[in-house]
Protein backbone atom coordinates (compact mmCIF):
# COMPACT_ATOMS: atom_id res chain seq x y z
CA UNK A 1 0.00 0.00 0.00
CA UNK A 2 1.56 3.35 -0.97
CA UNK A 3 1.89 6.15 1.52
CA UNK A 4 0.47 9.59 0.94
CA UNK A 5 2.96 12.42 0.42
CA UNK A 6 4.56 13.89 3.51
CA UNK A 7 2.35 16.02 5.75
CA UNK A 8 3.73 19.25 4.30
CA UNK A 9 2.47 18.52 0.80
CA UNK A 10 -0.92 16.88 1.44
CA UNK A 11 -3.86 18.94 0.13
CA UNK A 12 -7.66 18.64 0.37
CA UNK A 13 -7.63 17.35 -3.21
CA UNK A 14 -5.92 14.15 -2.04
CA UNK A 15 -9.00 13.37 0.09
CA UNK A 16 -11.94 14.60 -2.05
CA UNK A 17 -12.22 11.33 -4.05
CA UNK A 18 -12.55 9.25 -0.86
CA UNK A 19 -14.97 11.44 1.09
CA UNK A 20 -17.60 9.19 2.69
CA UNK A 21 -15.29 6.17 2.68
CA UNK A 22 -13.85 4.20 5.58
CA UNK A 23 -10.32 4.51 6.90
CA UNK A 24 -8.65 2.41 9.57
CA UNK A 25 -6.95 4.25 12.44
CA UNK A 26 -4.31 2.76 14.71
CA UNK A 27 -2.68 4.52 17.67
CA UNK A 28 1.05 5.17 17.11
CA UNK A 29 1.87 3.75 20.53
CA UNK A 30 0.15 0.37 19.89
CA UNK A 31 -3.38 -0.84 20.20
CA UNK A 32 -6.20 -2.14 18.09
CA UNK A 33 -7.26 -0.40 14.91
CA UNK A 34 -10.73 1.11 14.60
CA UNK A 35 -12.80 2.41 11.68
CA UNK A 36 -13.30 6.08 10.83
CA UNK A 37 -15.43 7.45 8.00
CA UNK A 38 -14.24 10.63 6.28
CA UNK A 39 -17.38 12.69 6.84
CA UNK A 40 -16.18 16.09 5.65
CA UNK A 41 -13.38 18.27 4.38
CA UNK A 42 -13.32 21.84 5.60
CA UNK A 43 -11.25 24.24 3.49
CA UNK A 44 -10.03 27.52 4.96
CA UNK A 45 -8.37 30.54 3.44
CA UNK A 46 -4.72 31.14 4.14
CA UNK A 47 -1.93 33.49 3.13
CA UNK A 48 -0.90 33.56 -0.54
CA UNK A 49 2.02 31.35 -1.44
CA UNK A 50 1.28 28.71 1.19
CA UNK A 51 -0.68 25.49 1.16
CA UNK A 52 -4.41 25.92 1.65
CA UNK A 53 -5.25 25.16 5.31
CA UNK A 54 -7.89 22.46 5.76
CA UNK A 55 -9.36 19.98 8.21
CA UNK A 56 -10.59 16.44 7.77
CA UNK A 57 -13.68 15.52 9.75
CA UNK A 58 -14.11 11.86 10.65
CA UNK A 59 -16.89 9.92 12.35
CA UNK A 60 -15.99 6.91 14.47
CA UNK A 61 -17.83 4.35 16.58
CA UNK A 62 -19.19 5.10 20.01
CA UNK A 63 -18.01 3.87 22.46
CA UNK A 64 -15.13 4.17 23.08
CA UNK A 65 -13.84 7.69 22.63
CA UNK A 66 -10.18 7.58 21.61
CA UNK A 67 -7.99 10.31 23.07
CA UNK A 68 -6.10 12.87 21.04
CA UNK A 69 -2.74 11.78 19.75
CA UNK A 70 -0.82 10.46 16.76
CA UNK A 71 -2.63 7.80 14.76
CA UNK A 72 -1.81 6.04 11.51
CA UNK A 73 -4.70 6.40 9.07
CA UNK A 74 -4.87 3.73 6.37
CA UNK A 75 -7.01 3.69 3.25
CA UNK A 76 -6.89 1.12 0.40
CA UNK A 77 -6.44 3.80 -2.28
CA UNK A 78 -4.47 6.47 -0.40
CA UNK A 79 -2.17 4.33 1.70
CA UNK A 80 -0.92 5.44 5.12
CA UNK A 81 -0.56 8.80 6.79
CA UNK A 82 0.45 9.54 10.38
CA UNK A 83 -1.66 12.40 11.76
CA UNK A 84 -2.62 14.09 15.03
CA UNK A 85 -6.26 13.10 15.60
CA UNK A 86 -8.46 15.01 18.06
CA UNK A 87 -11.92 14.02 19.33
CA UNK A 88 -14.21 17.05 18.93
CA UNK A 89 -17.67 15.81 19.90
CA UNK A 90 -20.07 12.93 20.21
CA UNK A 91 -23.64 12.24 19.18
CA UNK A 92 -25.91 9.25 18.69
CA UNK A 93 -24.22 8.81 15.29
CA UNK A 94 -20.77 8.33 16.86
CA UNK A 95 -17.67 10.25 17.87
CA UNK A 96 -16.43 13.12 15.69
CA UNK A 97 -12.67 13.49 15.19
CA UNK A 98 -10.67 16.15 13.38
CA UNK A 99 -7.27 16.34 11.72
CA UNK A 100 -6.04 19.84 10.86
CA UNK A 101 -3.48 20.80 8.24
CA UNK A 102 -2.17 24.35 8.51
Amino acid sequence: MPDLPDLGSVTPDHFEPVKGQAFQARPATAGAQFPLVLAGIRRRSGPPGFREPFSLEFLGPRPPVYGQGVYRLSHPQLGNLDVFLVPVGASDAGVAYEVSFG
